[in-house]
């Protein structure tokens, strides 16, 4: 087991009424994901909650527990991933989630 800190996430939520927008930075993994369920899921109880805006431009590294949260989240509203790495692209294209998890701008 290593003694090293968990990886920082950082989670910040603009509201827009029938749009909100949540701003994801740092590192997304097993170790945090939870987080970012939890602050998702609050969310998702909101009626007028029409879009999901995940911006993941300061996402540095995501694995497939981040990956796993977003479609939980993706079965109750849609949801756009704005400015996602490339590699986060690959990843949500290469598995075939592109229609589930849209990318935009």
């Amino acid at each position: 087991m290593s003694d090293e800190p968990s990886p920082q996430l950082a989670i910040a939520v603009e509201d827009h009424g029938s749009e909100v927008v949540v701003f994801v930075s740092g590192e997304l993994d097993l170790i945090n994901a939870d987080r970012l369920g939890e602050a998702l899921e609050a969310l998702l109880d909101r009626e007028s909650l029409d879009t999901l805006v995940l911006d993941l431009a300061g996402l540095s590294f995501m694995d497939s527990s981040g990956l796993a949260g977003m479609l939980r989240a993706a079965g109750r509203t849609k949801i756009l991933l704005r400015s996602p790495s490339e590699l986060i692209r690959e990843v949500v294209t290469a598995t075939g989630l592109g229609s589930v998890l849209r990318i935009g701008p």
